[in-house]
């Protein structure tokens, strides 16, 4: 179990609204997300040579906070985080190590509304991997 702080911040130009504006200065936002997390991982050696792990954890997002650099700051209303790593290693010998692994993360985020602005639900997944060769001295 913890506790988790996000911060996304991205730019993006020639925003559209309702396909009747579109604002061509660039805009920024800030997402700002707290999240309390619950989890495991875990190794297990399958010989002296190969090894596999896991890491899973979900977090309940409880405060998720918008600002746009136009728009002004919305809050939402929460969402959550879906987090999985996964991962292979291979020992050549002693020291050197192969390694091969994935992550995925599942973000979602309820929207709020301020004023006459509404800022919609989100959905954010990100997916990753590595290869690589390590060798310890």
């Amino acid at each position: 179990m913890g506790y988790g702080f996000g911060f996304d911040n991205f730019k993006r130009s020639n925003f559209n609204i309702l396909d009747i504006i579109t604002l061509r200065d660039t805009v920024s936002e800030k997402y700002y997300l707290h999240h309390a997390d619950i989890g495991f991982m875990a190794k297990q050696k399958i010989n002296d040579k190969f090894n596999v792990s896991g890491a899973f954890s979900y977090g309940y997002i409880f405060y998720n906070q918008a600002n746009n650099s136009i728009l002004g700051s919305i809050k939402g209303k929460g969402g959550y985080l879906f987090d999985v790593n996964l991962g292979v290693g291979y020992y050549l010998t002693d020291c050197l190590k192969l390694s091969l692994g994935g992550f995925v993360e599942l973000q979602h985020l309820k929207g709020g509304t301020k004023d006459d602005v509404i800022w919609p639900d989100n959905d954010l997944n990100t997916y990753g991997g590595e290869a690589g060769v390590r060798y310890k001295f």
